[in-house]
């Protein structure tokens, strides 16, 4: 459990490695250029990476932005899947997405949940059943 907790708390600093990999992982280390071995060993550890990603706050949540300053891509808008926390008893919605970066310029950017959406959601079900 420590190590779940641990590894959730770690990817949520985490903005846009699976758009801009090398420089986010320069970033992340704090150095000019991350070494095309450190580069590689990110992107095989995406399977990895994507699960405990998707239960951190900043994607459950839409803490980050879509883009940073530099248009790097928040990771949440790229993963396979996203988790969304309901209030009270409910259980959790996971929903697939189809964004990905090989594809996101062409015809269609696929879908994916986008930040405002959540904020959307969540104030929706803080109105109540009998709102609605």
């Amino acid at each position: 459990t420590a190590v779940l907790v641990g590894s959730v708390n770690t990817a949520n600093i985490v903005f846009g490695i699976l758009d801009n990999t090398a420089d986010e992982l320069a970033d992340l280390l704090h150095v000019d250029e991350a070494s095309p071995a450190a580069v590689a060993t990110v992107k095989a550890l995406r399977p990895l990476y994507e699960p405990v990603k998707a239960m951190s706050a900043s994607c459950t949540d839409g803490i980050f932005p879509e883009f940073n300053d530099v248009n790097d891509l928040n990771d949440c808008l790229l993963l396979r899947s996203r988790i969304v926390w309901r209030t009270g008893p409910q259980l959790p919605l996971r929903i697939s997405q189809t964004m990905k970066m090989d594809d996101i310029w062409k015809q269609s950017t696929g879908s994916s949940i986008w930040g405002g959406g959540l904020v959307l959601a969540r104030e929706m079900e803080e109105m109540g059943r009998d709102f609605w």
